[in-house]
């Protein structure tokens, strides 16, 4: 009877050391699978960020026929639905000028450029300006995350608040958060907007060939002086006041001396 029970005892110990080390086999490899799942979904989010980029150029070129290349200019941003932020007009008597600020949609930029060669044989200046800004954007993506998950912690604190005292403190700090987060909305919304839309400083211009002359120059120099010689009368006349008060004093002068 002894030995049976011996032999018992010695059975059942086997099987539970048996079955522990399964156990402990098993969940290794769970663990161990786990973290390369982990492993694998880490690598690829990293491989799916996409890349925040501003992009933004100052082109300036000369044109035969002002009018046509900014209604061309116009034709084909409205054709990739962008628009103009400001225009403005500058003439001389050498060249006439246009500039403008065009805000064009970024997959769109480099199409937009291109369509200036039919109005342009070369740039007199060109500047393309390609920013990325990535790591700020997630950043304050980040901190916007944070600012709201502290909102919402205050929000629960402010329901469990029992005295005024508690619920002042908790509405001023909810205030400062909800300051932090409208502050950080905003910084991305002006980010967003510049990412999509690519900002470009237009600059083109005609000479006018014929004032660019020497004999232009010699009789636009003539026009001028007869033009400063009739204003020089004109203002001469307009000091016969001062004139005639000259007159006066000297007479006086004159007629006191002879008395004297």
């Amino acid at each position: 009877m002894n030995k049976l029970l011996v032999l018992l005892f010695v059975t059942i110990l086997f099987s539970c050391q048996s079955n522990q080390e399964e156990l402990t086999s098993a969940s290794e490899i769970d663990l161990s699978d786990f973290a390369e799942e982990e492993e694998v979904s880490s690598d690829n989010s990293e491989s799916t960020i996409e890349r925040k980029l501003i992009k933004n150029g100052k082109l300036e070129f000369e044109t035969q026929d002002l009018s046509k290349t900014s209604k061309g200019i116009k034709e084909n941003l409205k054709r990739l639905k962008g628009y103009i932020s400001k225009e403005s007009d500058y003439n001389n008597d050498y060249r006439q000028s246009k500039s403008m600020t065009l805000r064009i949609p970024a997959k769109s930029f480099d199409s937009f450029i291109e369509s200036l060669d039919d109005y342009i044989e070369d740039f007199d200046s060109k500047i393309i300006e390609i920013r990325d800004v990535t790591a700020d954007f997630i950043d304050n993506q980040a901190r916007l995350k944070n600012k709201r998950l502290t909102e919402e912690k205050y929000l629960s604190l402010l329901s469990k608040a029992s005295s005024v005292q508690d619920i002042l403190a908790i509405e001023k700090e909810l205030g400062a958060i909800r300051g932090d987060i409208e502050s950080v909305e905003g910084l991305l919304k002006l980010m967003e907007n510049k990412i999509s839309y690519s900002s470009l400083d237009l600059s083109f211009y005609k000479v006018n060939k014929e004032e660019s002359t020497f004999i232009y120059k010699i009789k636009k120099s003539l026009s001028g002086g007869w033009d400063n010689l009739l204003s020089f009368i004109v203002y001469v006349f307009n000091l016969w006041p001062f004139a005639l008060l000259g007159i006066a004093i000297f007479w006086g002068i004159r007629k006191f001396r002879k008395k004297s």
